[in-house]
């Protein structure tokens, strides 16, 4: 193989690799950038010494596919953290309540718990939806659950959300009911942090679809 050759096929791979890396959030590529682009060099270099062109090629393959889930991963990671990184989460904690209220009426109802998820982030405001909608997303990306959910008791400093969490994992790891367990915390939570208007339309939507009885307070708000 030729000096030349190889120069300019590792030359156009790591153009590529660049572009992909830009897929990254900046914090990511800040921190790490440099030294994948060295690493991915280098295996260039020697997937195209031990099989040429075709070696480079097939290298792509598994790169290509690492990309793409944790371009994608770290995009939501980032994106959960700046949502939830605040010390205050007062908003999410009177939301809280009636979330665990909605999570129990729609496990009651036969939805599964990302079925139910993916409702809280369509329907809910924010944070609640921001918080909902990047769990989907990440489970979508192939997460497990239980990994999102214990990363989730780690990043946001809220305490009735880590004890929410808690039942969750715990249903999990022993089983049980998950609609009944939750159940008894939604007036606990809503009692102790008070409740947000801005979710009762998507109380309200909920009941109606599965044929709950809303809460009294929303009954009694407009």
């Amino acid at each position: 193989m030729s000096t030349q050759r190889l120069r300019h096929a590792l030359s156009f791979s790591d153009r590529m690799y660049r572009l992909l890396l830009a897929g990254y959030p900046a914090a990511f590529r800040q921190r790490y950038g440099v030294e994948m682009a060295q690493v991915f060099r280098d295996c260039c270099r020697a997937a195209y010494r031990a099989n040429g062109p075709l070696g480079l090629t097939l290298l792509w393959f598994p790169t290509l596919w690492d990309w793409a889930l944790t371009a994608a991963r770290e995009r939501v990671s980032e994106s959960l953290s700046r949502s939830n990184s605040m010390s205050d989460t007062t908003a999410l904690d009177r939301q809280l309540g009636d979330v665990v209220w909605l999570m129990s009426a729609s496990l009651r109802s036969g939805y599964s718990v990302l079925q139910t998820f993916e409702t809280l982030a369509q329907e809910s405001p924010e944070p609640t939806a921001g918080v909902f909608r990047a769990v989907v997303e990440e489970v979508k990306q192939g997460r497990s659950l239980v990994e999102i959910l214990t990363d989730l008791q780690e990043r946001i400093p809220s305490e009735p959300l880590r004890a929410v969490i808690g039942v969750m994992l715990k249903q999990r790891e022993t089983g049980g009911n998950l609609a009944f367990m939750l159940e008894p915390m939604s007036a606990s939570i809503r009692e102790k942090m008070g409740s947000d208007a801005a979710l009762y339309p998507a109380l309200r939507k909920m009941a109606a679809h599965v044929g709950a009885a809303l809460p009294e307070h929303v009954t009694k708000s407009d």
